[in-house]
């Protein structure tokens, strides 16, 4: 999922748009339940690994250089085993990664909201080319005719013709 142009909207193709969301909506979602899932792994092996330390602490609290395994004691020998700061270290980016996602199926929220709004103002022409109230919609308006017309009509006024060195 590239975040940078898969959350941009295209006025000008709202239909191409629309039929990419859904599709951007359910790759958003399929990977965020894959992050929570690895996040929820993540926790249950942090949780195995501080359960096995405590036991094994309590087991033989000599042999991490306690005389007693007090609650307090064991807490902090767990806390500074690698073993547990690594997992904790992949559960803070997993649930990181997961959190990240969350935005990004909130955006696609977002972004099928604002394609609702610009298909009704594409709707109402509010993209449309403007036009003046003279002119009228029967009478086919040709760009080319009109530039030559004002042209000429410019180059009969003297000063004007001077001016523009025609």
């Amino acid at each position: 999922m590239d975040y940078t142009t898969d959350f941009k909207i295209n006025k000008y193709k709202l239909d191409d748009e629309w039929e990419r969301q859904p599709s951007l909506m359910q790759g958003c979602t399929q990977l965020l339940a894959d992050a929570i899932k690895q996040k929820d792994v993540v926790d249950a092996n942090l949780e195995l690994k501080k359960a096995e330390k405590e036991k094994a602490i309590r087991d033989n609290p000599s042999a991490y250089g306690l005389e007693k395994a007090t609650d307090k004691a064991v807490t902090s020998v767990v806390t500074i085993d690698k073993e547990v700061r690594e997992l904790q270290s992949q559960f803070i980016n997993a649930t990181y990664e997961a959190n990240v996602l969350k935005g990004a199926v909130n955006s696609l929220e977002h972004k099928k909201a604002s394609l609702e709004w610009m298909s009704r103002l594409f709707l109402k022409s509010y993209f449309s080319t403007p036009s003046t109230f003279d002119q009228k919609e029967d009478v086919d308006f040709d760009r080319n005719v009109f530039d030559k017309t004002q042209h000429e009509e410019l180059n009969k006024n003297l000063r004007i013709r001077r001016r523009v060195g025609s």
